[in-house]
């Protein structure tokens, strides 16, 4: 039963993933724009890599001081020198919030040089 609602959801809910795609286009478009090193991915989980383990951790910091929790990749989840930020989109997700999230990002990055 809960496979038949998961299919029929999937068919009449097609809006959510265009507009998850739309999201994920606009966030790489405008974080080309701000220069911020988002690294290619194409699915709804964006890093963004920032090398240093302590700048990764007060960008996180920053970001969760105004409103957005992204998650800080380190190693030994990842390898040393690669530590990265962890951007997840979701379809419910507005373009004002994305942009809101690349403006705060393109702020911390600035003030975490």
């Amino acid at each position: 039963a809960a496979t038949r609602v998961a299919l029929k959801l999937v068919d009449e809910e097609n809006w959510r993933r265009q507009t998850l795609h739309s999201r994920i286009a606009q966030f790489h478009t405008a974080a080309k724009q701000l220069d911020i090193p988002v690294l290619e991915s194409m699915t709804p989980i964006q890093p963004v890599m920032i090398g240093d383990d302590e700048k990764v951790m007060r960008v996180s910091e920053y970001l969760l001081d105004n409103g957005f929790w992204v998650g800080a990749i380190r190693p030994p989840t990842v390898p040393w020198g690669s530590a990265r930020l962890r951007i997840t989109l979701n379809a419910e997700h507005s373009e004002t919030d994305v942009d809101s999230l690349l403006d705060t990002l393109h702020k911390a990055l600035r003030e975490s040089r």
